[in-house]
């Protein structure tokens, strides 16, 4: 799941894809896609993962990228 969402984000990052980038963020789907692919990766780490030291790890950093500026 992880490495499906980085090898689209990767892909669409390589030089001369600028213009597909800009249309893609345009019509707000790019965006849609990530956020989809992020849920369903909190859901699996949520249902799967053992809550043990890696799991109280993801849990700060979900909770520090939730802090304002």
């Amino acid at each position: 799941m992880l490495n499906r969402l980085y090898l689209e984000v990767a892909l669409l990052c390589r030089p001369g894809h600028d213009r597909n980038v800009r249309l893609l963020l345009e019509d707000r789907s790019l965006h849609h896609d990530i956020l989809t692919q992020l849920d369903e990766l909190t859901g699996a780490l949520e249902k799967h993962m053992l809550h043990n030291d890696a799991w109280h790890f993801w849990q700060l950093g979900v909770y520090a990228e939730r802090q304002p500026d």
